[in-house]
């Protein structure tokens, strides 16, 4: 199987989305492969991007009732902080989580 170089001007144009290893390697591990889905298509949005419930679960092909119950894992597991005052505020991340949580 022949490897492919992708040129960097190629990547330059394309959307990226950056994931930290870290979140990745533990997550495989303590994450439902569905919370790890959930994650990955948490990280692909921009600052600013508005959750809604029924959205994310026409995109991941799941429930609604099921996108709250990854809520809650990523919640528990340290991925996911939801701060709810007059805006609701999500950090995504164990870096993010854990930085809002030390100040």
């Amino acid at each position: 199987m022949k490897n492919t170089v992708i040129k960097k001007s190629v990547v330059e144009n394309m959307k990226m989305t950056r994931i930290p290893t870290s979140d990745l390697a533990d997550g495989y591990l303590e994450l439902r492969p569905n919370a790890i889905k959930l994650l990955t298509y948490f990280y692909s949005k921009g600052d600013g991007w508005e959750f809604k419930n029924d959205v994310i679960a026409s995109h991941l092909g799941v429930k609604i009732s099921t996108v709250r119950t990854l809520i809650s894992e990523l919640v528990s597991k340290g991925y996911l902080l939801v701060v709810k005052g007059k805006v609701i505020n999500y950090f995504v991340g164990k870096k993010e989580v854990s930085a809002y949580r030390s100040e």
